[in-house]
């Protein structure tokens, strides 16, 4: 596969195994490296609907991409936190 190539890998089956799991046994594909990323964000209209906050205060956005080796995505997401 070339860099940057995306694999879709349905975790609907992972009989309630951790996620990882299916892509291993089933695709070969194992964790190599992440990239993680952090920052501090002012919260929109719809994450102050989704968070039971006020609008315009800060909250955490954190951004996460799971590589296995040959940079291979097996996984991506974005989360809106905020700590109380």
């Amino acid at each position: 596969m070339k860099r940057g190539t995306f694999v879709y890998v349905p975790l609907s089956d992972t009989d309630d195994k951790i996620g990882f799991v299916i892509p291993n046994e089933k695709y070969g594909l194992v964790a190599y490296k992440a990239r993680v990323t952090l920052e501090a964000i002012m919260a929109s209209k719809h994450n102050s609907e989704l968070l039971n906050i006020k609008e315009d205060v800060p909250v955490h956005l954190m951004k996460n991409i799971t590589y296995a080796k040959e940079d291979i995505v097996m996984d991506c997401f974005k989360s809106h936190f905020r700590r109380r």
